[in-house]
């Protein structure tokens, strides 16, 4: 039995956690729930700093937008796995996003982060600002153009206002649209019609106009703030429906002006028939401006990358007067040393009935999902490994079989004299085993959770792909043997098979050869690992050739079945007995091929190949010998079928009725009841096919997790 697994040192942990992807908060949620260590590790500000640095961003990631769905009514919605508590706010209208905080509000307004020297990546819980700027008529005053505009600036940390910073411009009345903070450290507000652009200097607390460049009338809607290159503020302007303006305002002297940097003409970058887009948001820190179009008569928003001129649709059918992208980092405990209100602090206060309901639901088909939930504490993990509830998995799941998790084949340059160049293991599912190759090996046999090998010194190779396990075994009879093969069993009593990990197992082990006098000699041997021997052989004689197929054999009963070549016989070894003897398949198949199988009740089956264009499956039934169950027409599932090429019956999976067929289009599977057949892979060369089948039960065997490879999906 292998050592258990070295716990990881720290520098591997970090390697690992900085790969975690940016945009899926989920990731780092459920890897800070491994346990403390993570957490702390994920929370750790030097982390932090590397995180960022390893993906190269600037910005935090973007996992969703705000948007004025109307009414009024602010609604969330999701780009990424991260969901908020709320999604919908009734009676709110979204006026600015950024640092980590939304804010709602009718008037023109901007949130941002108070902490000082914050990078802004992460900001969760800590002090903030709220500058608020609006247009109103004082009392006793006539209403008029040159109404005054006032500014004020509040503190979470005293938890006051600031004093007005108030001035008198026509056309001041702020645009209820998003706000931009720029690197001179002031926020910057858009007023109506666009003709003139607010200014509020956080550090001076002090309000400015500045005047737009020249527009038109009628394009007032068409405005949007926005950040350049260098941090300053800039302006984005669409002209006559189409034309993108972009403008950045720069200090000349003691003065300011406002510079065009380009203009770039959107019927050449949005795709398709739109109707006249609008400009909608701008995400700070990045070149991306956000624009909503018309296709038949639905509103799509797009993001247009401005460097690239990329454009991505981000919401469908998404009726909105403004988008303000929400971006942050997910940083567990940062601010108060535990995981956010989030569903992932959830898990442990749910009830049992509640979780058990929560793990029936996990895919057996990927043992990833399985993997992922016993890291998240004890308590889920006892429940993934205790019997009863594996039994209750598989019957909500009407599983009679395990899920079939990969195939094991071999590839070689001269497969007619079995040179062996290595076994390869294919993954269907994201189980991936410690190893895909074997060198200098021959895939024998694949059942009950272990593969078998056969390598060109005379060794069985016996390897558990969950576990990643290796045992080796000496063959019975040297090299006296022409040709050979070998099954591999489970041996604990009663067991079901879904799940063989770890316990003790038997070998089948059958050769033939020629005795003294020329005749056909079949010799079998069984191995188990509980004793370490080899039991006696049993040896049976037969007139025809006795020369082994390579082929998967097949339990059937208490027996194991092998075919030899051109399907002369089958030889059947009693594992209760000991005991070999020779079955005559039902029929010749000439220029056929045949396939080994169990029948619906378990009995030995038979699938025969006729050569022509007909599968004939047959099953050898107690007390009736052979009965023909059906006969598959192949005109009628392989529409390419061809006569003149050969087709394969390379491998059987066993406790369900699904057969594989190699053609010279590739190999594919087919299922017997219903009739249904799909493509595995394109494939020239593959002869046999051994699929590897079952549940992934953590810690069943060792109280560990399996081979690291499983928890690499995480």
């Amino acid at each position: 039995m292998a050592a258990p697994a070295p716990e990881l040192m720290d520098d591997v942990v970090e390697e690992i956690l900085l790969r975690l992807p940016l945009d899926d908060p989920s990731c780092a949620a459920r890897a800070s729930a491994v346990c403390k260590h993570w957490s702390h590790l994920l929370a750790d500000a030097g982390f932090l700093r590397r995180y960022r640095a390893f993906h190269r961003r600037r910005a935090p990631p973007r996992l969703g937008f705000i948007y004025d769905a109307g009414s009024p009514l602010a609604r969330f919605a999701p780009t990424t796995a991260f969901r908020p508590a709320d999604l919908d706010h009734d009676g709110w209208k979204p006026m600015d996003c950024r640092h980590g905080r939304a804010l709602f509000r009718t008037s023109a307004s901007a949130v941002l982060c108070a902490v000082s020297g914050c990078d802004h990546g992460g900001c969760h819980g800590g002090p903030f600002a709220v500058a608020f700027v609006a247009n109103y008529v004082m009392e006793g005053e006539e209403e008029e153009i040159t109404s005054p505009t006032s500014a004020w600036l509040y503190s979470s940390e005293t938890g006051t206002w600031s004093a007005p910073s108030t001035v008198r411009h026509h056309n001041a009345e702020p645009f209820p649209k998003p706000s931009v903070l720029a690197g001179d450290g002031a926020v910057y507000f858009l007023t109506w019609h666009g003709r003139n652009i607010l200014r509020y200097d956080l550090r001076k607390l002090d309000l400015t106009v500045i005047a737009s460049p020249e527009i038109d009338d009628d394009d007032f809607e068409n405005h949007l703030l926005m950040t350049t290159e260098d941090g300053g503020m800039g302006l984005a302007r669409l002209v006559s429906g189409h034309s993108l303006q972009l403008w950045s305002w720069k200090p000349v002297s003691a003065a300011a002006a406002w510079v065009q940097l380009r203009v770039i003409d959107l019927d050449l970058v949005i795709p398709g028939d739109a109707m006249r887009p609008r400009l909608l948001g701008f995400a700070e820190g990045t070149d991306m401006v956000f624009v909503d179009t018309t296709y038949d008569g639905a509103q799509v928003v797009q993001q247009i990358e401005l460097s690239t001129l990329k454009v991505t649709k981000v919401l469908d059918e998404c009726y909105a007067s403004c988008v303000l992208p929400y971006m942050s980092f997910f940083l567990p405990g940062r601010q108060k040393g535990k995981l956010p209100p989030s569903a992932i602090t959830l898990i442990f206060t749910l009830t049992d009935d509640v979780v058990e309901e929560i793990l029936l639901r996990l895919p057996p088909d990927d043992p990833s999902c399985s993997a992922r939930a016993s890291a998240v504490c004890k308590p889920w993990r006892r429940l993934l490994s205790d019997p009863v509830f594996l039994r209750r998995h598989r019957a909500f799941h009407r599983r009679r079989a395990p899920p079939l998790l990969g195939f094991i084949h071999h590839v070689s340059d001269e497969p007619a004299r079995r040179v062996p160049s290595f076994a390869q293991f294919v993954p269907t599912t994201a189980f991936r085993p410690a190893e895909l190759e074997h060198k200098n090996c021959w895939p024998l046999d694949c059942r009950h959770g272990r593969a078998l090998f056969q390598s060109s010194n005379v060794e069985l190779t016996i390897w558990d792909p969950m576990t990643g396990d290796v045992r080796r075994q000496r063959e019975p009879y040297g090299t006296l043997c022409t040709f050979a093969t070998a099954a591999v069993l489970c041996a604990v009593p009663g067991c079901d098979h879904h799940d063989c990990h770890g316990g003790p197992f038997v070998l089948v082990f059958v050769g033939n050869d020629e005795d003294d006098d020329g005749e056909e000699i079949a010799s079998a041997s069984s191995y188990s690992s509980e004793t370490g021997t080899w039991t006696a052989a049993s040896t049976v004689h037969h007139d025809d050739s006795l020369e082994l197929e390579s082929k998967p054999s097949v339990l059937a009963g208490d027996a194991v079945h092998f075919l030899t070549y051109f399907g002369k016989a089958i030889l059947r070894y009693d594992l209760t007995k000991l005991e070999l003897s020779v079955i005559l398949p039902p029929v010749a198949y000439g220029d056929g091929d045949a396939l080994l199988m169990t029948a619906e009740d378990g009995e030995l089956g038979l699938a025969l190949f006729d050569g022509e264009a007909s599968i004939h499956l047959w099953a050898r039934v107690a007390g009736a010998g052979w009965v023909r169950r059906n006969v598959i027409d192949l005109y009628a599932v392989l529409p390419f079928f061809d006569p003149v090429h050969s087709l394969s019956l390379v491998g059987f999976a066993e406790g369900t009725d699904i057969i594989f067929l190699h053609t010279i289009h590739g190999d594919y599977r087919m299922e017997l009841k219903p009739l249904q057949i799909s493509k595995l892979w394109e494939k020239d060369r593959c002869f046999n096919i051994f699929p590897y089948m079952s549940f992934f039960v953590p810690g069943r065997d060792r109280n560990k997790l399996p081979s690291p490879t499983i928890i690499a999906s995480i």
